[in-house]
């Protein structure tokens, strides 16, 4: 390989490896560091809470994302928590109905609750605020 050829692959590795780090420094580490407003704080959004969380703990790879759908269920964008696959997930004006919010709560047995800690007590509330809110896409 020439001299040159190397430098540049070079250059090109340590630019990544600076990449990578430096956008590395503010991410969440854990699922208990995404958290919701407090009660009475500003309101739960779809797009600033519900969202990451959800990305984080259930629309992940081998689950609930776009590509694997586990139970015909895709938790990516707000749509798909009201698609017809998804009837009962979240029921709009009540959290002890939505079968989303059971899960979480560990309320109703599902894949999510076995050897993960369920969501902490601040997520849990700031799911249920949300659906009894009426799950604003916000």
């Amino acid at each position: 390989m020439n001299q040159n050829l190397t430098k540049y692959l070079l250059a090109i590795a340590v630019i990544s490896a600076f990449a990578i780090i430096s956008a590395c420094s503010n991410t969440v580490q854990s699922s208990s560091d995404l958290r919701f407003p407090e009660e009475d704080g500003e309101e739960v959004s779809f797009f600033k809470h519900v969202k990451p969380f959800m990305q984080y703990t259930c629309a992940t790879a081998a689950c609930h994302d776009d590509f694997t759908q586990a139970g015909g269920i895709s938790l990516t964008e707000y749509y798909t928590y009201f698609q017809s696959s998804s009837i009962g997930l979240v029921v709009r004006g009540n959290p002890d109905a939505s079968r989303l919010n059971q899960i979480l709560e560990g309320k109703n047995i599902h894949l999510f609750n076995y050897n993960r800690e369920l969501p902490t007590k601040n997520q849990q509330e700031g799911m249920r605020r949300w659906v009894l809110n009426g799950a604003p896409n916000n």
